[in-house]
């Protein structure tokens, strides 16, 4: 994972500004387990049971 991480590390995609991350970076559906649950779920899942998800283009692992 250290590749994948440092690669995106330093040619990031999409390209991005850190500078402009306070103004416009947007976190939200479905990130949130609570979201997660009533979006893809319809607030019926189990959240006993375990989880396991792929975030495709993510720069590091998720548990």
């Amino acid at each position: 994972m250290t590749d994948v991480t440092e690669q995106y590390e330093a040619y990031p995609y999409p390209a991005r500004d850190p500078a402009e991350e306070k103004t416009r970076l947007i976190t939200g559906s479905p990130s949130h387990p609570l979201e997660i649950d009533h979006f893809l779920f319809a607030g019926q899942r189990d959240w006993s049971q375990p989880f396991r998800v792929l975030v495709a283009g993510a720069a590091r692992a998720m548990p």
